[in-house]
Protein backbone atom coordinates (compact mmCIF):
# COMPACT_ATOMS: atom_id res chain seq x y z
CA UNK A 1 0.00 0.00 0.00
CA UNK A 2 0.98 3.27 -1.20
CA UNK A 3 2.62 5.88 1.99
CA UNK A 4 0.34 9.11 2.17
CA UNK A 5 1.56 12.58 1.28
CA UNK A 6 1.51 15.23 3.40
CA UNK A 7 1.11 18.95 2.92
CA UNK A 8 1.26 22.14 5.09
CA UNK A 9 -0.16 25.40 4.29
CA UNK A 10 -0.73 28.62 6.12
CA UNK A 11 -4.56 28.49 6.49
CA UNK A 12 -3.98 32.05 8.65
CA UNK A 13 -1.09 33.24 7.43
CA UNK A 14 -1.07 36.79 9.37
CA UNK A 15 -1.21 36.89 13.86
CA UNK A 16 -0.87 39.72 16.10
CA UNK A 17 0.26 40.75 19.86
CA UNK A 18 -0.54 40.94 22.28
CA UNK A 19 -2.52 37.39 21.03
CA UNK A 20 -6.18 37.71 20.64
CA UNK A 21 -4.88 37.26 16.78
CA UNK A 22 -3.87 33.99 16.30
CA UNK A 23 -2.16 32.41 12.90
CA UNK A 24 -2.60 28.76 11.80
CA UNK A 25 -1.35 26.06 9.64
CA UNK A 26 -3.10 23.00 8.54
CA UNK A 27 -1.15 19.86 7.53
CA UNK A 28 -3.38 17.38 5.25
CA UNK A 29 -2.89 14.11 4.50
CA UNK A 30 -3.63 12.06 1.03
CA UNK A 31 -5.21 8.55 1.05
CA UNK A 32 -6.83 6.50 3.66
CA UNK A 33 -8.17 7.93 7.31
CA UNK A 34 -8.90 5.04 8.74
CA UNK A 35 -5.90 5.35 11.43
CA UNK A 36 -4.58 8.03 13.64
CA UNK A 37 -1.20 9.37 11.92
CA UNK A 38 1.37 10.96 13.84
CA UNK A 39 3.60 14.06 11.41
CA UNK A 40 6.90 15.43 12.69
CA UNK A 41 7.93 18.94 11.79
CA UNK A 42 10.10 21.38 12.85
CA UNK A 43 10.02 24.90 13.77
CA UNK A 44 11.68 28.04 12.95
CA UNK A 45 11.33 31.55 11.50
CA UNK A 46 12.62 34.75 13.30
CA UNK A 47 10.20 34.88 16.15
CA UNK A 48 11.48 32.65 19.40
CA UNK A 49 9.24 29.62 20.25
CA UNK A 50 7.63 29.67 23.27
CA UNK A 51 8.86 33.53 23.53
CA UNK A 52 7.33 35.18 21.06
CA UNK A 53 4.45 32.79 20.97
CA UNK A 54 3.18 29.96 22.53
CA UNK A 55 5.34 27.02 22.63
CA UNK A 56 4.35 24.47 19.70
CA UNK A 57 5.58 21.12 19.90
CA UNK A 58 7.60 19.50 17.10
CA UNK A 59 5.03 16.80 15.95
CA UNK A 60 0.68 16.64 15.97
CA UNK A 61 -1.17 13.83 15.04
CA UNK A 62 -4.35 13.60 12.48
CA UNK A 63 -6.79 11.99 14.37
CA UNK A 64 -8.49 8.45 12.60
CA UNK A 65 -11.12 10.06 10.21
CA UNK A 66 -9.88 13.03 9.57
CA UNK A 67 -7.80 14.51 6.40
CA UNK A 68 -5.93 17.02 8.32
CA UNK A 69 -4.82 19.27 11.93
CA UNK A 70 -4.66 22.48 12.66
CA UNK A 71 -1.74 23.87 14.23
CA UNK A 72 -2.58 27.51 15.89
CA UNK A 73 0.20 30.70 16.32
CA UNK A 74 -0.76 32.09 19.95
CA UNK A 75 1.04 35.68 19.93
CA UNK A 76 2.50 36.14 23.46
CA UNK A 77 2.51 40.21 24.02
CA UNK A 78 5.40 42.20 25.08
CA UNK A 79 7.09 45.51 25.31
CA UNK A 80 9.42 45.33 22.78
CA UNK A 81 9.37 46.86 19.63
CA UNK A 82 10.42 44.36 17.03
CA UNK A 83 8.59 44.41 14.10
CA UNK A 84 7.11 41.53 12.01
CA UNK A 85 8.55 38.22 13.31
CA UNK A 86 7.80 34.69 11.40
CA UNK A 87 6.91 31.34 12.32
CA UNK A 88 7.88 28.61 9.94
CA UNK A 89 6.93 25.03 10.30
CA UNK A 90 8.99 22.54 7.96
CA UNK A 91 7.53 18.61 7.84
CA UNK A 92 10.23 16.13 8.28
CA UNK A 93 9.51 12.59 7.56
CA UNK A 94 11.81 10.43 9.47
CA UNK A 95 13.35 7.52 8.68
CA UNK A 96 10.41 4.71 9.04
CA UNK A 97 7.82 7.40 9.35
CA UNK A 98 4.43 6.59 7.41
CA UNK A 99 4.54 9.12 4.85
CA UNK A 100 5.86 11.21 2.29
CA UNK A 101 6.33 14.42 2.34
CA UNK A 102 4.68 16.85 -0.52
CA UNK A 103 4.58 20.34 -1.93
CA UNK A 104 4.44 22.63 -0.10
CA UNK A 105 6.45 21.29 2.81
CA UNK A 106 7.21 24.35 4.90
CA UNK A 107 4.56 27.59 5.21
CA UNK A 108 5.39 30.55 7.29
CA UNK A 109 2.74 32.77 10.25
CA UNK A 110 3.87 36.63 10.22
CA UNK A 111 2.92 37.75 13.95
CA UNK A 112 2.38 41.64 13.69
CA UNK A 113 3.97 43.22 16.52
CA UNK A 114 1.53 45.37 18.60
CA UNK A 115 1.83 49.08 19.04
CA UNK A 116 4.11 51.14 20.66
CA UNK A 117 2.97 52.74 23.87
CA UNK A 118 1.58 56.28 23.48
Amino acid sequence: MAKPTVTIAETDQLASEPGSDTGQFTITRTGSTGAALPLYFSVGGTATNGEDYETISSSVEIAPGSLSADIVVKPIGDSLVEGPETVVLTLQAPAGAGYTVGTPGNATVTIADQPPPV
